[in-house]
């Protein structure tokens, strides 16, 4: 008996110094020879340090008794092995003590099991961590390749628009010389102005390509962004028709932002149009303005904002909702849903392009069924509103006896600027180059009243030609005209102080309104 006591002893030993949890346990069958509960036969000091429960109240003790109904979703897996023999093994949340473990389940004999438990809990939590930290390490990567990609798409917009602008401005001054050539009443005005027209739409598309591209000339100024929505309540309610349901909220007092009101009407215009499309059958759009901070946390979560205070725009609706796969891609040019007479896939992509101009943000949430709800932050000044504009007249078609000294790199556009301001009236000097118009400058006599030149031009860009003819020839008028804003007269897309500019494509119209008033200023 000795020597049998001193083996159990040195077995209790044994497995009472395991770190891990050891239990011995019997299964309890019902009348139908089914487990329904199991009692502890045995169990090691870990148990009671790992439950908190004492070892001499466990020994015998049903767990239904000791643990409540938390035992049910075990009881399958331990009765199997209990009544087959085949080891598993489990990992699993205990809820009563908030742990994680990871048990090791055999059968001794029928009808008995034993279990070997780890606490796993510090291991799950950490790798839980090491998950969180990877997942934000791939959103960030995702949203920084997204960006990438963005502005990648975004400078070759802007050069595609730049080109499309240069042929444009051809096409629309070619147009109208032939109007004035012909009478109103000749069958070629019809042509014309059907050129005019398709012109001008397309330049309309450009304009979006531009925006997108944040390559367009803005005008800031400081407004209330609630009082901006508020005053497009009608003409939104029109847009979206009678059975959508417009709902303008305002949470407190709205700070002041500084951006081109005109653009971030479109911007409300396009969001509007597609929550109109997304709720065929009737809905609601709720347009919600607020001043926001956002903190830290925002921040490190969405790379391209900065913390601080915002006046936040949401526009949400009750449509249909966006799939992940759309949302993804929805502010890329040319990506759409709808059909092709319904849409150009820029509607978005303007929205995106116009926000980041105006050194804000913008992100969309949605789900298929819940709807989508895009909301826009721009940063809240502390400056005081600007003043309202004054109204511009209509445009008239004044001419001109001056002399223009004319610098365009692209050959058609040049002949066509040249051709218009001859027929206004002025004294036209063409050249293709900075260069050329610089070596000729000294024979051109006097005087010359104004530099129209392109910015972007090869060799020596506009800006720089505009210098050294002020310093040759005091007194001179300039005025740059470019169909792309990426250059040095404009900074973040807003022209430099005293600048006269002109974008392509101009009309002959638009051309000589811009000419008349710098020559006069």
């Amino acid at each position: 008996m000795t020597g049998h006591q001193g083996d159990l002893d040195k077995l209790r030993l044994l497995y009472d110094s395991m770190s891990e949890m050891l239990a011995l346990h019997e299964v309890v069958l019902d009348a139908d020879g089914r487990p329904q509960d199991y009692r502890i036969v045995e169990c090691n000091t870990a148990y009671e340090r790992i439950t908190g429960i004492p070892r001499e109240r466990a020994l015998g003790a049903l767990a239904s008794g000791l643990y409540g109904t938390n035992t049910a979703p075990y009881l399958e897996v331990f009765g199997e092995v209990a009544m087959t023999g085949i080891p598993k093994t489990l990992e699993t949340h205990f809820g009563p003590m908030d742990k994680w473990f990871f048990i090791s389940i055999f059968s001794p004999a029928r009808g008995q099991f034993g279990t070997i438990t780890m606490d796993i809990t510090e291991q799950k939590r950490a790798q839980a961590e090491r998950d969180n930290a990877q997942n934000e390490r791939r959103k960030l990567e995702d949203q920084l390749r997204q960006a990438q990609k963005m502005e990648a798409v975004g400078r070759l917009a802007g050069g595609v628009a730049h080109d499309f602008n240069n042929a444009l401005t051809g096409i629309m001054g070619s147009a109208s010389l032939g109007l004035l050539d012909c009478g109103p009443e000749q069958r070629s005005a019809r042509y014309f102005n059907e050129i005019l027209h398709s012109a001008e739409g397309t330049a309309g598309l450009i304009r979006q390509l531009l925006a997108f591209s944040r390559k367009q000339i803005i005008d800031p100024k400081v407004f209330n962004l609630a009082d901006l929505v508020g005053g497009m309540h009608v003409m939104l309610s029109r847009l979206i028709g009678e059975n959508i349901r417009l709902e303008v909220a305002q949470g407190g007092k709205v700070g002041q932002v500084k951006a081109d009101a005109s653009q971030l009407e479109q911007v409300l215009v396009n969001l509007a149009i597609n929550a109109r499309d997304a709720m065929p059958d009737g809905g609601r759009l709720i347009l919600e303005t607020e001043s926001v901070t956002l903190g830290e946390e925002y921040c490190a979560a969405h790379a391209h904002v900065s913390p601080g205070r915002y006046v936040m725009l949401a526009v949400s609706d009750t449509g249909h909702g966006m799939p992940p796969e759309v949302r993804e891609r929805c502010f890329e040019p040319f990506f759409t849903t709808k059909s092709r007479d319904k849409g150009t896939g820029l509607g978005l992509s303007m929205v995106y392009g116009l926000v980041k101009q105006a050194g804000g943000s913008v992100e969309v949430y949605s789900e298929v069924g819940h709807g989508t709800t895009f909301k826009i932050y721009l940063p809240e000044v502390q400056e005081a509103p600007s003043p309202p504009k004054p109204r511009v007249p209509m445009l008239t078609m004044p001419t001109g006896t001056e002399t223009v000294l004319l610098v365009e790199d692209e050959p058609a556009v040049k002949d066509i600027a040249a051709r218009v301001l001859q027929r206004l009236g002025y004294r036209v000097l063409p050249f293709l180059t900075a260069e050329a118009a610089l070596d000729a400058l000294p024979g051109l006599g006097d005087p010359i009243h104004l530099l129209l030149t392109d910015v972007m031009l090869p060799g020596m860009n506009g800006g720089n030609l505009a210098k050294k003819v002020v310093e040759l020839r005091p007194g001179i008028k300039v005025l740059f005209t470019s169909g792309y804003t990426e250059n040095n007269i404009v900074h973040h897309g807003v022209l430099d102080p005293g600048v006269n500019f002109v974008g392509k494509p101009y009309s002959l119209q638009v051309l000589a309104q811009r000419v008349r008033e710098v020559l006069d200023a």
